[in-house]
């Protein structure tokens, strides 16, 4: 998806999602999101174990 508008938040919400924020973010901050989200389960995983 190239643009946001406020159908993509509907099409979520009719398909059953909550959309609670919508936040603008450039590549580099998606990019870093997404590994800090996946050292933090990493991190959890190994807490369970």
């Amino acid at each position: 998806m190239n643009r946001y508008t406020p159908e993509v938040a509907a099409a979520y919400e009719r398909a059953g999602a909550k959309v609670c924020d919508v936040q603008r973010m450039t590549l580099e901050e998606i990019f870093v999101a997404n590994v800090m989200a996946s050292r933090k389960e990493r991190e959890n995983e190994r807490i369970d174990r």
